[in-house]
């Protein structure tokens, strides 16, 4: 893998353009305020252009003998140093092993995960002790799960990484992800189709996974057959600082056993056709959304889910609920609130929340008018206080988890554990917080 810190710290060539003007300097890549980017110097009056830039361009140079490119990047601020002619250039995402001055294909990439080895049901890595009592580690047969789609290939293992010194040896127990198109995309698409495999374990996790250690292959003439053997490595300058505290995953390989491909499919279309769930949740795995705000993603994140798969069966509550007219017939127009909708769904995992039916109506309509005191505020609405915020979050997490894991065909009876897993084994306790709220000071 190509070592973003081999290319830290040294004078580099480097080239960009913008528009029809070339530049051309020498720079150093270093470290500011946690993020690389780019210090070389220019004329007074090319740095008055480049202060006049407002999208984003690319660079491309070399650096000790190692190629670079440096993506979607940004000039950063030059006023404090206009008459000394510094510029700082911050670039989105770092590319090493490669330098392009135009945008580029790439045919597979694949990313090491150390979060991920928690998905699988043992360690890559067996420890043996023989008679002598010397400790031996041996590769087990390593999980791999192989599946294809409309893109391509899908491959994930098990594998690890050795590092050793004088005074250390130490292994690191990973999960290889790796992404093979069939036909060469642009650098993004394939992050982005990277990030899907590892949006669907951050489900079956209820956690964020980093996007980390991520390497690409090319396509040349030259090298169509496989194995591609033209890499870089790709880092990004802005990741995630997220603390992962709960390592475990509430769905493993046991429980998905030989239905990855059946899963895998169906949550590309579900992914693709109602990205704002996925991104609301997002929000929250990341700790971006907390507290009242996490309550509110939870409940938009389910009630689109409704109106994009469920808009004719939470109809069908609602109609229950509806005022005949004077004929006395239910009205075909009949309105569907976020109560209906959350009823709707809570009822095919009620017995996972351990509600019965009447139940369900309640602490649906309960975490509805919960909702509406933020959305459709008045003087009459009652305040939830923070502890049924805080398990209504608890209650919407695992019913949109749970709806989202039926949606994606694993069946009821593999999920029962979840509701005993991490924040979840206090399922019961949420819930009769949630029926304990009255949403009228009346």
């Amino acid at each position: 893998m190509n070592d973003l810190k081999s290319v830290l710290n040294y004078i580099g060539e480097f080239q960009w353009s913008i528009g029809e003007e070339k530049f051309s300097v020498q720079g150093i890549l270093v470290y500011k305020d946690k993020e690389v980017c780019l210090r070389c110097s220019l004329e007074v009056s090319d740095l008055q252009k480049m202060s006049d830039v407002f999208g984003s361009f690319r660079v491309w140079g070399n650096v000790m003998g190692t190629a670079v490119t440096l993506l979607n990047c940004r000039v950063g601020d030059t006023v404090a140093n206009f008459e000394a002619g510094a510029l700082e250039i911050i670039p989105e995402k770092i590319i090493v092993g490669k330098s392009y001055p135009q945008k580029h294909l790439v045919k597979k990439i694949s990313m090491l995960s150390i979060p991920l080895t928690y998905f699988f049901a043992q360690s890559p890595l067996e420890p043996i002790f023989d008679d002598e009592k010397q400790n031996i580690l041996k590769m087990r047969p390593h999980s791999e799960t192989k599946v294809t789609d409309k893109y391509g290939e899908l491959r994930i293992y098990q594998t690890y990484r050795y590092q050793g010194s004088c005074d250390k040896i130490s292994y690191d127990c990973m999960v290889n992800v790796e992404y093979l198109f069939q036909t060469p995309v642009d650098v993004q698409t394939a992050i982005s189709r990277l990030a899907s495999v590892r949006n669907l374990f951050a489900y079956f996790a209820n956690h964020y996974i980093p996007l980390e250690k991520i390497e690409c292959w090319e396509e040349t003439d030259a090298d169509k057959q496989l194995p591609l053997s033209t890499d870089f490595s790709l880092y990004f300058n802005w990741a995630e600082d997220v603390e992962i505290r709960r390592p475990y995953f509430l769905l493993t390989e046991r429980e998905i056993g030989d239905d990855f491909q059946k899963i895998w499919r169906k949550w590309l279309d579900f992914y693709e056709d109602a990205r704002p769930v996925s991104e609301l949740f997002y929000e929250i795995i990341c700790d971006r959304s907390q507290n009242t705000n996490k309550f509110l993603n939870l409940s938009q994140a389910l009630e689109v889910y409704s109106l994009r798969y469920r808009e004719q069966e939470a109809k069908k509550v609602a109609k229950q609920y509806a005022q005949p007219n004077e004929n006395g017939d239910i009205p075909s127009n009949t309105k569907i609130y976020l109560s209906h909708r959350l009823e709707d769904i809570i009822k095919p995992i009620s017995s996972l929340l351990g509600l019965d039916k009447d139940q369900v109506h309640q602490v649906a309509y309960n975490l509805a008018e919960m909702r509406n005191y933020f959305t459709h505020y008045n003087v009459k609405k009652n305040r939830p206080t923070y502890s049924q915020l805080y398990r209504g979050s608890i209650v919407l997490e695992f019913t949109l988890l749970v709806t989202i894991y039926m949606y994606l065909g694993i069946p009821a009876e593999k999920l029962t554990q979840c509701a005993h897993i991490g924040i979840f084994a206090s399922l019961p306790s949420d819930i009769t917080e949630v029926k304990t709220y009255r949403s009228s000071l009346t």
